[in-house]
C-alpha cells in the first residue's frame, strides 16, 4: 500500500528524479517536450517556491519510503470578464512506471480535490498530450471532458 501526503522540502531530490522521468516520457511521445539544459535546476528552485505559495499544492504518493507519484495543483484566475474567473489547474500528475502499484494517479487526484474545494474553486483544468493515450484515458475515466484544443505554432519553421 502507499500513502498520499503533502510534499516537503526533503522530497526535492526523489521528486526531481520522478519529474525528470515523467518529462522524458512526454518527450518520447512528442519532441516539443524536450527539456532545456537548466531544466532540473530551474525545476528544483521552482519546487521550493511552490511549497511556500498559498495558491499551489504539491502532493506525493509514497510507498515504503520511496516516492512513486506526485501531483501539482494551482489556483488561477482569468480576467474579470469571465464567468468562471477562479479555477483549479493541475499542471502535472506523474507516477513512477516502475512502482507496479495500481491506483496511484487516482489516489493523488482524490487527494488534491479537497484542497481545491477549500480554495473555493468549482472547476479544475488539466492539459493532456494528444499523443499520450494512457493519460487521456486516465482523465476521461475520472470524468474529465475535452474543453479546448491547445495549438502549437512555431515562428522558426
Amino acid at each position: 500500500m502507499f500513502d498520499v501526503r503533502p510534499a516537503t522540502f526533503a522530497d526535492v531530490d526523489p521528486l526531481t528524479i520522478l519529474w525528470q522521468a515523467n518529462m522524458e516520457e512526454r518527450a518520447s511521445y512528442d519532441r516539443r517536450f524536450q527539456l532545456a539544459e537548466s531544466a532540473v535546476e530551474e525545476w528544483r528552485a521552482a519546487f521550493h517556491n511552490w511549497l511556500q505559495q498559498d495558491n499551489v499544492q504539491v502532493l506525493v504518493a509514497e510507498k515504503e519510503g520511496q516516492l512513486i507519484g506526485y501531483v501539482i495543483g494551482w489556483v488561477l484566475e482569468r480576467p474579470l470578464f469571465h464567468l468562471q474567473q477562479r479555477y483549479g489547474f493541475i499542471s502535472d500528475l506523474g507516477v513512477d512506471g516502475h512502482a507496479h502499484q495500481g491506483g496511484v494517479g487516482k489516489a493523488l487526484f482524490n487527494g488534491i480535490k479537497p484542497w481545491f474545494s477549500q480554495q473555493e474553486v468549482g472547476v479544475i483544468e488539466i492539459q493532456v498530450m494528444h499523443q499520450h493515450p494512457i493519460a487521456q484515458a486516465f482523465w476521461r475515466s475520472r470524468g474529465a471532458t475535452e474543453y479546448l484544443d491547445h495549438f502549437w505554432y512555431s515562428l522558426r519553421d
